[in-house]
This record gives C-alpha cells, structure tokens and sequence, in this order.
C-alpha cells in the first residue's frame, strides 16, 4: 500500500486550479510532470493562455506576453535550432 501511495506521488502531477490571465476566474489545469510550459484553454471564457510550473508555483501568462521559452511551441524552435549549417 505504502509503495503505490509513493508512485503516485512522484509521476502523477494531480489537477491544480489557477486563474486565468484573461478573465480572471480559476480553471482547472494539470500540470506537466517535467517543469515543461503548457497550453491551458480557460472553461469560463474559452481563451487559451500558458501553464508553467515555477519553484513556488504554477504561474499563469497570455500567449502574446511570454517569452519564446515559456511558449510551448515557440519553445520547441528554439530548443531545435541547435548545430545547423
């Protein structure tokens, strides 16, 4: 009992509420495991904003506001441009 409680602990990341940059209403969320930004649509008013988790946290930014490492897509370019010629 006590080694699936621990599993659960360490690769499951459970549903956290934060509140939307938009309209300013909670929405629920579910975190990547692996720190990655993510892509959250709001359930009140249907915009779509990034999820990253921080050290204290998990803070909530508007698509046009974030840097290209906390955009999920943007990042993925970034990250791939590595040693081209």
């Amino acid at each position: 009992m006590a080694k699936s409680n621990e599993q659960s602990q360490k690769g499951v990341i459970l549903e956290g509420k934060i509140e939307c940059p938009y309209c300013l209403r909670s929405t629920l969320i579910q975190p990547a495991a692996d720190y990655r930004p993510i892509y959250v649509n709001c359930t009140v008013c249907g915009k779509r904003f990034i999820a990253e988790r921080i050290q204290s946290g998990i803070e909530a930014l508007k698509v046009e506001d974030a840097s290209c490492f906390s955009d999920p897509d943007r990042r993925e370019i970034e990250m791939g441009m590595g040693d081209e010629e």
